[in-house]
């Protein structure tokens, strides 16, 4: 029940709110709305300086929530800088490249240098979409890029060594060459197109060349050969030839990275200067700079055409006003308005008029003026404006506000503002004509009945809005009085259901009560006698309980005292961990210093036990060369000794053997200690 009041409620007020909502758009009441941009647009690119034939290449990323689909126009300096690729959903071509996309992200578009000067890089468009299928606001955003020209290569004398059209062998080819090697594997063979003829003649040292060709040429073919047949060959330009001036470029690349560009520069059609328009018996020259000061808020550069020229404008946010910069003999610069189809031009000057901004333009032929105005000259801000006089201070002007809308505006001379001028019906002229009294008719008058019947807000209008606005306002009353009336009756009914539901409600507790009553009673029967021996058991399990908390809480004090020592050591141990790890690596740095001691200690034993069993040998070859002596001397002294002088020989003996004992003695010490003198 309550539910259904509640919705009954929010149903009434629902229905309240729709139409005070009704209501609002039926008196026109504007709503406001200011709110940052939905999607933001930024430009990085990989170099702000660069030369003649360089790329330079800039990445715009897409930035914003609830992103659908998008589609923005990258405006760009197509007399300096040509479209050369671009990565994702990218076309481009004469100015102007196109990125479109889903959700936020960035893409990247290449651009070749064609010659030197600033060339400006921006975006615009205001085609963007949420998932809700609700346009965005794009912020977006500009670049400068600064392009200089290339270096001129010298031509060498006839003294130096002509360059020789063989490739070197591998066999020739080494690891030392030198940056001016690797130039001379940059430079074409021969280079030929058609249709044109090069201007000079074409030789691989000569890096630009002129060409003339017919003003309905779209397309030249370049047919360029490389000196070495591992350096590559690129053609840029050349399938894409307009009329005017145009530039090809070759880049020669060699096999370790080294390149080299020729440029071709190609005339289509007579060369046609400069672009000039004469205004008022006046030359003026067109601006071609898309970096202008001055230009109005929201406007972007875009490339037009005027006659045969190729022309800088600035096209409106709505895309209904295109502006041009001229600039006379003085170099003094101003704003034209370009109409393309007409092939007229309108100085641009903005006059404010509160928040508001218009630019007055010229009268168009086929405007339908009120009857009795006449022809007169307006000075507005130090301009004559052409105007048509109605009566005292009031003119009539053909001026177009900022949102590119344009027609008749009733301008006040005095006040220095401007209103939308409707005319009157042939019938409201009429009974204004008729309503018109000689006295009301003074010149100095400018509220007399004739002004204040003519233009949008009348006092038949406004009569009738009064009274549009008294029915619109009677109605709503109405409309409120009858919701109230209905509410009213809505609300009895619901009293009365509540009422009826609360005693229903009210019956069915007393007899839950009741039966609530009858069986508590039962179980409290029950558990009278459970109560006598569950309270026993349950005494005598808390006092046990009771009985152990003492032991609990003395375990925890120990537990608690222990901690500290715990904490002790541990920071012990902390404490030493360093003078381990230091001594682990002091051990580890001295370990490859042990092994090599120990394998130089081997290399020494083992030389030393060497020339120890070279030594043994050495004994061993002594003692059988001294027994040998031994047993000669014996046999010769068997054969020497006689009688007469035996005592004699016999004393010789025994000197000679003492000798010979006494030598092999010393030598074999000798051989002995160098065998086992071991050094330390």
């Amino acid at each position: 029940m309550f539910k259904n009041e509640e919705n009954v409620m929010k149903n009434t007020k629902k229905k309240i709110l729709s139409f005070v909502i009704i209501l609002l758009l039926c008196i026109n009441v504007p709503v406001f709305n200011s709110k940052a941009a939905d999607v933001n647009v930024s430009i990085a690119l990989s170099a702000s300086t660069v030369n003649v034939g360089d790329s330079v290449t800039a990445t715009i990323s897409v930035s914003g929530s609830n992103i659908s689909a998008y589609t923005i126009y990258v405006s760009y300096s197509s007399g300096i800088l040509s479209y050369s690729s671009g990565s994702g959903m990218v076309s481009g071509g004469g100015g102007t490249a196109t990125i479109s996309g889903t959700g936020a992200g960035s893409v990247s578009i290449t651009f070749t240098a064609i010659s030197s000067g600033t060339a400006s890089i921006s975006t615009y468009g205001d085609d963007a979409w949420s998932i809700d299928a609700a346009q965005l606001s794009i912020s977006h955003a500009g670049v400068n890029v600064t392009v200089s020209s290339p270096s001129t290569t010298e031509t060498p004398s006839t003294t130096e060594t002509p360059v020789t059209t063989t490739e070197p062998t591998t066999e020739d080819t080494t690891d030392a060459t030198t940056e001016e090697e690797d130039d001379e594997k940059c430079f074409l063979k021969s280079l030929s197109i058609s249709p044109g003829t090069l201007e000079p003649a074409f030789s691989p040292r000569t890096t630009s060349y002129f060409v003339q060709v017919e003003e309905d040429v779209t397309a030249i073919d370049v047919n360029a050969v490389a000196e070495y047949s591992s350096s590559r060959v690129n053609v840029s330009g050349a399938s894409s030839i307009s009329r005017g001036e145009n530039h090809i470029t070759i880049t020669v690349t060699s096999e370790n990275g080294a390149t080299k560009n020729y440029y071709i520069q190609v005339m289509a059609g007579k060369e046609q200067g400069d672009p000039v328009v004469t205004i008022n018996g006046k030359k003026l020259d067109f601006v071609l700079d898309k970096d202008i000061e001055d230009i109005p808020e929201g406007f972007k550069a875009v490339d037009e055409t005027y006659e045969e020229w190729d022309i800088v404008a600035f096209l409106s946010p709505n895309k209904k006003l295109l502006l041009v910069c001229l600039e006379d003999e003085n170099e003094k610069r101003s704003l034209y308005i370009y109409d393309k189809e007409k092939n007229i031009f309108t100085l641009y000057k903005e006059h404010f008029a509160g928040e508001n901004r218009y630019v007055i333009l010229a009268w168009k032929e086929e405007t339908e003026l009120p009857a009795g105005c006449e022809e007169a000259q307006l000075r507005i801000d130090g301009e004559l404006i052409q105007a048509y006089r109605l009566d005292g201070d009031f003119y009539l002007l053909y001026a177009m506000n900022i949102e590119g809308d344009e027609g008749i505006y009733l301008y006040d001379y005095k006040e220095k503002t401007f209103m939308r001028y409707m005319q009157l019906t042939e019938k409201q002229e009429t009974a204004t004509d008729t309503e018109a009294t000689p006295a009301d008719a003074t010149a100095g008058n400018v509220t007399d009945r004739k002004t204040e019947n003519e233009g949008f807000f009348t006092r038949q209008m406004l009569i009738y809005y009064l009274i549009g606005a008294a029915a619109v306002l009677l109605i709503f009353l109405i409309t409120i009085f009858c919701l109230l009336a209905k509410n009213r009756r809505l609300r009895k009914t619901a009293q009365e259901r509540k009422d009826k539901e609360a005693e229903a409600e009210n019956k069915a507790e007393i007899e839950a009560g009741v039966n609530s009553l009858d069986e508590a009673d039962k179980k409290d029967e029950i558990t009278e006698e459970k109560s006598g021996i569950d309270e026993r058991e349950i005494t005598e399990e808390i006092s046990e309980e009771k009985e152990k908390i003492p032991e609990i809480r003395e375990e925890i004090s120990e537990t608690r005292e222990e901690i500290p020592e715990i904490k002790e050591e541990i920071s012990e141990t902390r404490e030493e961990i360093p003078e381990i790890k230091e001594e682990i690596s002091e051990t580890r740095e001295e370990v490859p210093k042990i092994k090599e001691k120990i394998s130089e200690e081997k290399e020494e034993i083992s030389e030393k036990k060497v020339e120890t069993d070279e030594k043994k040998e050495e004994k061993i070859e002594i003692k059988n060369e001294n027994s040998d002596r031994d047993k000669s001397m014996e046999e010769n002294a068997e054969h020497i000794i006689n009688p007469d002088n035996q005592a004699e020989n016999y004393a010789e003996y025994e000197k000679k053997s003492e000798e010979i004992k006494n030598k092999i003695k010393v030598s074999y010490n000798a051989n002995m200690d160098s065998a086992f003198d071991i050094d330390e």
